[in-house]
């Protein structure tokens, strides 16, 4: 675990480059949020979201282990909870964000499209990062660069598109996700040649793609539908 001196203190490199790129991600945000309806709560509640579930990481070591972390204090500066922590943290946030939809259910539609465009900024400027300081770790960096890029951009364009034309770019963001993991250099093989990632990362295309079918099924129906009441009472 390296670290980064910040004056008399240092830092975890990693969460360094995480507040890099979750500025650069509220900023591309900020600017497609711009001028439309609620784009100051979509902004605030993705952004308190997010350092809600980045506390419940961070500290979830006096949850997990409290004599060690009580022990010895500094150890949070340099620790976190781990993988239970993240699970926490998601768990955390998720919450948050559903007890304020459900009093601002407006804000669904802007939340989700804001927090894909913001998402994939994120991802954008953390493997440009990760590139300038560790290198292209193979060829994963330079072609995640592209997908990201690529889904951003995509995502930036169809921002004012039916909330359903984002599914596409979820689609296409776990696909690339499940490809880019044989890239990674120390991909840990699981089950059936994938990893865990890939196998996650796959049940969620194939959810996102049975929604989209569905979804395209009752459009395709709902004009035979409408005027079924008609043809009966005319016959």
């Amino acid at each position: 675990m390296s670290t980064i001196a910040l004056g008399p203190l240092r830092m975890r490199s990693d969460l360094v480059v995480f507040f890099l790129a979750a500025a650069f991600g509220y900023l591309i945000l900020r600017l497609r949020l711009r001028g439309r309806e609620g784009h100051a709560e979509t902004a605030d509640l993705l952004v308190n979201s997010m350092l809600l579930g980045l506390l419940v990481w961070k500290f979830s070591m006096l949850l997990f282990n409290p004599l060690d972390t009580l022990a010895h204090p500094l150890s949070l500066l340099y620790f976190t909870g781990g993988k239970r922590g993240i699970w926490l943290a998601l768990v955390v946030a998720s919450g948050y964000i559903g007890r304020q939809l459900k009093h601002n259910p407006t804000l669904m539609k802007p939340l989700i499209k804001g927090g894909s465009i913001a998402y994939l900024s994120y991802r954008l400027a953390e493997a440009a990062i990760l590139w300038g300081i560790e290198g292209t770790a193979g060829m994963s960096r330079p072609i995640g660069l592209l997908l990201f890029a690529t889904l951003a951009g995509w995502a930036w364009h169809r921002f004012d598109a039916p909330l359903r034309s984002f599914l596409n770019v979820g689609i296409w963001y776990f696909i690339g996700s499940v490809l880019l993991e044989y890239l990674h250099p120390y991909r840990e093989v699981s089950l059936a040649g994938l990893s865990v990632h890939q196998i996650l990362f796959a049940l969620i295309a194939i959810g996102f793609v049975l929604l989209d079918s569905f979804l395209t099924e009752r459009e395709r129906r709902r004009p035979a539908n409408r005027y079924r009441p008609e043809e009966e009472k005319d016959a």
